[in-house]
């Protein structure tokens, strides 16, 4: 069974700000926006990217420009939301 948060996608710049306290700052949110689209363009899916993404939403630690329901796919999305409601993030 492969961790949730292993992605062999991931690309380095991104690792690195899971990895750091970066992951925390509303700055690197388009970061994981662009990930996101990224994602979407190439049928690929990082969950653990994208939960980080998720909880710079929630926390309201940011007011993001677009609604995050316009960057996300639905199916994503409704993962996402079963995931925070299951870990309790």
């Amino acid at each position: 069974m492969v961790s949730f948060d292993y992605s062999p996608d991931r690309p380095e710049n991104i690792e690195a700000i899971l990895n750091g306290l970066d992951r925390y700052n509303p700055e690197v949110t388009s970061t994981f926006q662009e990930y996101v689209a990224q994602q979407c363009e190439n049928q690929t899916y990082d969950c653990y990217a994208n939960l980080a993404l998720l909880k710079l939403y929630v926390d309201d630690l940011f007011l993001p420009p677009v609604s995050p329901y316009t960057i996300l796919e639905k199916e994503q999305e409704e993962d996402l939301r079963a995931f925070v409601m299951i870990k309790n993030i």
